[in-house]
């Protein structure tokens, strides 16, 4: 009886929890957060990332995926390497992208990273950006809908065929610059676990550049951000294509499925395209 539970275990497929990001966002302790207990290196790295090659660590059937961001020139190479690695295992995905902003704007690194790795891996239409280590004030600011919808607009480039899912993590005192710790963030958890999973086949996964494709990513964001502050009426569309992206998502089920009391929540959040409320109990 017990060897056939283990075979049952076993035949399952395994979902990957892929966490993808640039230096210095998180990636690491949020995976260690999420498991509970220290697996992937984490804290302050003076002058480059902590993660320097993709680190995996495999629970169950759930597989933990921390991968170096494109961000350093000097390791770009080798991280390109290891991004389409992780992307080319096969099976069930969750992708997390983890950003943090500047003065309340998308970095244009990280919105690079995103676009870079959505054009290799095209069966990626659904993915959580978890918008990391925010402020109080501006958490309380992407209260505001057009605020946060704007955010995923830039980070999108403006592509309705992309469904981002975003997630606001409040800056946690007991995290911040500190080597290997841990905090149970219960909302958190229960939200990433109950995320629906995708499919990547890795015949459908092209190589990521290590070259300076990520540096032009860069100028086409910024040059991209620049036209949509200009011509007020196609931000404006933009804005009313992503919040109906986003009613698509709430209508499929996705926030309904996370977590205890966070599904309700999110559901209240996403109800109606005009306005977010409650985005503060997410945290």
């Amino acid at each position: 009886m017990k060897s056939g539970h283990l075979s049952d275990i076993s035949q399952k497929p395994k979902t990957h929890y892929l966490f993808i990001g640039n230096p210095g966002v998180g990636k690491s302790t949020l995976l260690n957060c999420i498991i509970g207990r220290k697996v992937f290196e984490s804290g302050v790295s003076i002058g480059e990332g902590k993660t320097y090659e993709l680190a995996t660590k495999e629970i169950g059937n759930n597989v933990f995926m921390d991968t170096p961001g494109l961000e350093d020139t000097k390791k770009r190479k080798q991280a390109a390497k290891d991004i389409t690695k992780a992307l080319k295992q096969d099976g069930n995905y969750k992708i997390f992208f983890v950003v943090t902003l500047e003065s309340g704007r998308v970095r244009p690194v990280d919105a690079a990273l995103i676009k870079i790795v959505l054009r290799h891996a095209k069966e990626i239409k659904y993915f959580v950006i978890i918008f990391n280590k925010l402020s109080k004030n501006l958490c309380q600011k992407l209260q505001v809908e057009k605020n946060l919808l704007t955010l995923l607009v830039n980070i999108c480039g403006g592509k309705t065929d992309l469904k981002p899912i975003p997630y606001l993590l409040e800056r946690r005192s007991k995290l911040d610059d500190e080597e290997n710790k841990i905090e149970s963030i219960k909302k958190l958890n229960d939200f990433v676990h109950s995320i629906p999973s995708l499919t990547i086949s890795k015949k459908k996964v092209s190589d990521i550049p290590g070259d300076d494709t990520f540096d032009r990513m860069k100028k086409e964001n910024l040059k991209l951000r620049k036209e949509l502050l200009e011509n007020k009426n196609q931000m404006e569309r933009k804005i009313e294509e992503m919040s109906e992206t986003i009613e698509e998502l709430r209508k499929l089920g996705f926030f309904a499925k996370v977590g205890k009391n966070a599904g309700e929540i999110a559901d209240r959040i996403f109800e109606k395209v005009g306005k977010i409320t409650g985005i503060r109990s997410l945290l």
